[in-house]
Formats: structure tokens, C-alpha cells, sequence
């Protein structure tokens, strides 16, 4: 009973939550004035300057990602950007048996009765790195017709699609532990962009040209079975994958550091294991320095195909005069899970750009990069007390129906690059305590619907359809209220690029000048960038200039 009482006010709240969503469509709309009506209260709207700071990052945490990146990319406006990734590899289940007996036992078959078991001398024949893309098929999948590949639409890639690349895969020799030494291993190790990966590149595992291809990836493994002349099972794929990049890698090692110890310690446990075998590097080299893809990484891994000698007794129990050795082939997946590590070489922005970035003052644009680009920091208060600012709404005991912090694109800076450089979303959130605003958490559309409408009411979508310019707005009204109602405290707020608005996670970053701060997780993985107004425009731009505007109602 409880559990359904939970259901039904969780489906009351998702269907209010659209209607509100309905309803905040409109760019200012009062909410709540019908229910107030004319009577004791009043609606007003009001203005406020905000103050913003923008700032260059130097490196930004990159552990933990939801997604990896890879690419060379040089942007329109901020430059060249390239990214590489290191990922650990685990084990579905430790101290594996490969074959049918484990390692013990074969090692004693010479001395044992039952000729079944004997040396099954695993070798390896094939190992195939696996990196899917986030795709959607265009086509039902169920209805492929004579073995044809179905259409895929690849997301998250940016630049020429269409160009083959290179792309090479290393072992890697640096252990990436989990935990930070520095905090007696009581706090997670932190892992940031700026890293040096080279000095831990080991043996070459694959060094070829590769392309992205948009359909499924149809395997073919099968024999074709005679006594079914109406079939051929070899035309039959014994596996469809989506797209992905999926590449043979060099065998020897894994014989070397898996076949070869299986019974061993180094393969007893997660923790011996990563310590012996701390994983592979990937980078791609991309002509014209034009490609960049977000990876599927959770849903990457590596797969080992190997062979090994099975005792066969012909179907016999009494004879072994027709016994025989066969050959029987398995496979043994490695998960691409453990620690990932981004690493971001960005070049140098251009001069306007590095001066607007060093500059004391008040900013007439902000310059936003996604990995370890940039951010934006808002006071909402234009730096003055709260009481100086909000005094007013203080005393006056204001009920905020809607507050919206607004910012215009530059949209002559931005002219011609639209592919690149604009962003569909932004993200806004705590960047002193390094958490998401109660706007977003509150949002009651959050991650209920698809697509852009996902945190509708919390907002940050590119809107076009405004008489002044394409704007970015951020609903932060309950955070206001909490300012002026609960007495809560004014903190700065953070923006920053988003690849995906239902990831709210802050991740520790470092500015040029080595302060620690803030940026948003999803923005990590974004290699786009954007130019908005900032809170001084000039240029006769004063309504483009960034604003607070607050709805709100007062007694009589």
C-alpha cells in the first residue's frame, strides 16, 4: 500500500511538473497571479545588476566521467584542442579458469588417473578493442532483411565524420589507484587533464587508420550446416553490434600477462590485478586537426578470443583406442571499468581572448570553453551586501514568483561557426559549495521527459525566439527566495558548458593561476565553446547585458 501511495503521488508530481513546464513556456510569465488576484497584494517586476568574473582553467578533474573523450579538434574561435584517454581494465570474476580445468589441475594431470585432463595450452588468437558511440538506429532494428546492417545516426561527434583517422593503442604503466594516499586513503584520488601520459606509454597494441561508420557491425563466425540446404548459417551474423570503433590489438601481451598466469596471484584479485596489468592509452591523430567524438565508454570493453585443447573420448567411455585432441575456442571480455583519465592539450587562445581573461574588470563578454577551457562566476548581488541590494525585498517580506538570470550570445562574435561554437545548454550552479542550485534539484520535469524539455523549468536551453537575441535562461527563483525569506547566504554562482543537462555533478578544476575552484562535470566532455555578453557590453549593448529578473509580490 505504501508503495503504491509513493507511485501515485510520484506520477501526480512528474504530470504537474509538465503542466508547469507547459506553462513556464512563455519567456516572463507571472506565475501565481491569478491565485493571488487584486486583493491585498500587488505584482511587481524588478531588475539587478549581477557582477561576473571569467577565468581560464588550467586542468579539470577528469576521473570518474560519465563519458571520454577523443579527438583533435581546432575550434573556429578558442583554437586547437586535443583529448586521450588512459582506462584501467577489470575482470568480470577473478583467479578465471581458461579451458575446463584450472591451472592446478592440469599441472597435475601427468599424475592422475582420468586422461581428460591434461595440459590445455591456452593461447590467444585474437583480442578486439571495443569503444561504442552513443547512436540511434534510424530503422527498427527487428526488421533487418537479408543480413543487412541497419542505419545508424552517431551523436556527439563533432567536426568531418566522414574522414578516416589514426588510431593507436598502448599499454600503460601508471597505476591509477582509487584512493588518495595524501588523506591516509580515506578520500578518492583526483585525476586531472593536465597530466603528462607520455613517460607511461609501453607497448604499441595498434597503430592503423580507422573511420567512423554509421550502421551496425555484423559477425560473421558461423559454418554453414549441410544438412539444412535451405540455409546458409555462415550468412547469418552470430553477432550484431552498434556502431563503434572496434579494432584487433596485438595478442602477445595478453598471452603473456593473462593465459600465461592463470593460477597466479596477479590474477587472485581486482587489486593485484591492476596493479600487474594498469591498462591501455588511446589517442587518435585526426588530418586537418578536425574531430572530436564522445565515447560510450561505460559500455566499452576488450575482448580476448583464445583457443585450447580439449581431450575428446569419441563418444566412447571404454575405448580410447579412437580418443583424440580437439581444439575449442572461448572468449573472456575485460570490462573497461576502474579509473579513466581524460588528458587535454589545449593551445594557447588568441590575444583578445587571453586579455579579456586576465583583465581585472567587469567582463563585456564572457568566454566559455568546455574540458579545461573556461568558466564564468555570477554574483547575483553585483558584489554588495545583501541587505544594500535586497534590502528592499527584505523588508518588504517579497514573495519571488520567478527570478531568471539572462544571458544574450554574442551573435556577431559567434557569426558562421554555429556546427562548433553554440552550445544548446548551459549549466549554472553553487560554485563555492560546489553543488547543484535548488532550482535544479526542485525541478519537478527534471529527467521525467526526453531531450531539451529535460529540466525545462530550471531552463539553461539556447532560446531563439526572443525579440532581443538568442539568450540563456536560468530560473533560480527558490534560491533567490531563500536569500530573501530564509536569510540564506549570497554565493557565487558557476557557469559552464554542459554535454548533458541530467548530470548535475561538480567536479574540482584549477585556474591558471592554480586556485581551486569548480566546473560543471557534463562540461568536462563538451569540446565546444560559446561568447556571451557580459555585465558591461558596450557597443550601445545594454540590453544584452547580463540581468537578474525578478517577478515577485508584495502586501498592499
Amino acid at each position: 500500500m505504501n508503495i503504491f501511495k509513493s507511485n501515485v503521488v510520484k506520477a501526480l508530481l512528474i504530470l504537474c511538473g509538465a503542466a508547469f513546464f507547459h506553462a513556464c513556456e512563455d519567456d516572463f510569465r507571472v506565475i501565481g497571479a491569478d491565485l493571488i488576484g487584486g486583493g491585498d497584494f500587488q505584482t511587481r517586476n524588478v531588475t539587478y545588476e549581477v557582477s561576473v568574473t571569467n577565468s581560464d582553467l588550467s586542468a579539470v578533474r577528469t576521473n570518474g566521467l560519465n563519458s571520454y573523450q577523443l579527438g583533435d579538434l581546432t575550434h573556429p574561435i578558442f583554437g586547437r584542442y586535443r583529448t586521450s584517454f588512459a582506462a584501467q581494465l577489470t575482470m568480470p570474476a577473478y583467479n578465471p579458469i581458461f579451458g575446463n580445468f584450472s591451472q592446478s589441475s592440469e599441472d597435475t594431470a601427468e599424475g592422475n588417473n582420468d586422461p581428460s585432463i591434461i595440459q590445455e595450452n591456452e593461447r590467444v588468437t585474437r583480442v578486439y578493442l571495443n569503444l561504442p558511440f552513443f547512436a540511434e538506429a534510424l530503422e527498427d532494428t527487428t526488421q533487418r532483411e537479408e543480413n543487412e546492417p541497419i542505419p545508424y545516426r552517431v551523436d556527439s561527434v563533432f567536426g568531418n565524420r566522414n574522414q578516416a583517422f589514426t588510431l593507436k593503442v598502448y599499454e600503460f604503466t601508471k597505476y591509477l589507484r582509487s584512493l588518495d594516499p595524501s588523506s591516509n586513503f580515506q578520500d578518492a584520488q583526483d585525476y586531472f587533464s593536465d597530466e603528462d601520459p607520455s613517460p607511461f606509454l609501453s607497448t604499441l597494441l595498434f597503430d592503423d587508420q580507422v573511420s567512423i561508420v554509421e550502421e551496425e557491425i555484423l559477425i560473421f563466425e558461423g559454418e554453414d550446416n549441410p544438412e539444412t540446404p535451405d540455409v546458409d548459417e555462415s550468412q547469418q551474423p552470430s553477432e550484431v553490434l552498434t556502431p563503434r570503433l572496434r579494432v584487433e590489438l596485438d595478442p602477445a601481451i595478453f598471452q603473456e600477462k593473462i593465459l600465461d598466469n592463470e593460477g597466479e596471484l596477479v590474477l587472485s584479485n581486482a587489486n593485484n590485478f591492476l596493479e600487474f596489468f594498469r591498462g591501455i592509452f588511446i589517442s587518435v591523430e585526426i588530418p586537418d586537426n578536425n574531430l572530436a567524438m564522445l565515447l560510450d565508454t561505460p559500455s566499452a570493453y576488450v575482448e580476448m578470443e583464445y583457443e585450447y585443447d580439449d581431450y575428446s573420448n569419441n563418444g566412447t567411455t571404454d575405448d580410447t583406442s579412437d580418443d583424440f585432441i580437439d581444439t575449442v575456442t572461448d572468449t573472456f571480455r575485460f570490462n573497461m571499468g576502474g579509473n579513466l583519465v581524460n588528458y587535454i592539450d589545449e593551445s594557447t587562445y588568441p590575444e583578445d581572448i587571453v586579455n579579456a581573461l586576465n583583465s581585472e574588470q567587469e567582463p563585456e563578454r564572457i568566454y566559455l570553453r568546455g574540458g579545461s577551457g573556461t568558466y564564468a562566476e555570477i554574483d547575483i548581488t553585483g558584489g554588495q551586501p545583501i541587505e544594500q541590494v535586497f534590502g528592499e525585498a527584505i523588508a518588504g517580506d517579497w514573495l519571488i514568483n520567478e527570478a531568471n538570470l539572462i544571458f544574450y550570445l554574442d551573435e556577431e562574435a559567434t557569426a558562421g561557426n554555429a556546427t562548433l561554437n553554440i552550445p544548446d545548454r548551459l549549466f549554472l550552479y553553487d560554485a563555492e559549495n560546489q553543488r547543484q542550485l535548488v532550482d535544479y534539484t526542485f525541478d519537478l520535469v527534471g529527467g521525467n521527459v526526453s531531450g531539451d524539455r529535460r529540466y525545462a523549468i530550471f531552463d539553461g536551453r539556447k532560446n531563439e525566439e526572443d525579440e532581443t537575441g538568442i539568450r540563456y535562461r536560468f530560473r533560480i527563483t527558490e534560491h533567490l527566495n531563500n536569500i530573501i525569506r530564509n536569510d540564506s547566504t549570497n554565493v557565487r554562482l558557476g557557469l559552464s558548458l554542459t554535454s548533458n543537462i541530467s548530470n548535475g555533478a561538480v567536479v574540482r578544476a584549477r585556474t591558471a593561476e592554480g586556485a581551486d575552484v569548480s566546473t560543471a562535470q557534463a562540461g568536462v566532455v563538451d569540446p565546444r565553446g560559446t561568447i556571451l555578453f557580459g555585465s558591461v557590453p558596450g557597443n550601445g549593448m545594454d540590453v544584452k547585458r547580463v540581468r537578474l529578473e525578478v517577478l515577485y509580490t508584495e502586501p498592499k
